[in-house]
């Protein structure tokens, strides 16, 4: 009886102890993830870029982890601007995947590859995909 009484104590501390453990784990694992998206952000916040699509050149802004700012400087939507949320997540050491979704309902989904200074843009508007490829520049 004693033996027993035993065992299952034994058992009850290894069950806790296990329990505890997966939890630190999760804990230390969600903090993990979030400072490594700040780092992956950091590579852009502060930058100021310049993207050159041909007919229409804008300049985008990352203010902070998740604000960025865009304006368009040429062409056809020239002088139009806003402040959007984003989420990003860094695919190698120089290329990112950038996306918001704009006031009017615009989404917009970009890599941006800082080391071959080019774009590629995903656009949806009313339900329609557009493709945009062009060229970038760090102004900042």
């Amino acid at each position: 009886m004693i033996v027993k009484k035993f065992s299952i104590g034994i058992l009850m501390v290894v069950i806790l102890s296990l329990s505890f453990s997966q939890k630190i784990n999760a804990s230390n694992f969600q903090k993990s993830n979030e400072m490594e998206l700040l780092e992956n952000k950091k590579n852009l916040i502060g930058k100021k870029l310049q993207y050159d699509y041909g007919q229409n050149v804008f300049e985008i802004t990352f203010i902070s982890e998740n604000k960025l700012h865009w304006k368009c400087i040429e062409g056809e939507y020239k002088g139009q601007e806003a402040t959007e949320n984003y989420k990003i997540q860094k695919l190698s050491k120089h290329r990112f995947f950038v996306s918001w979704v704009e006031k009017d309902g615009i989404s917009v989904s970009q890599v941006v590859n800082l080391k071959n200074k080019n774009i590629n843009t995903f656009m949806v508007v009313d339900k329609e995909i557009y493709t945009m490829n062009g060229t970038l520049k760090e102004l900042k």
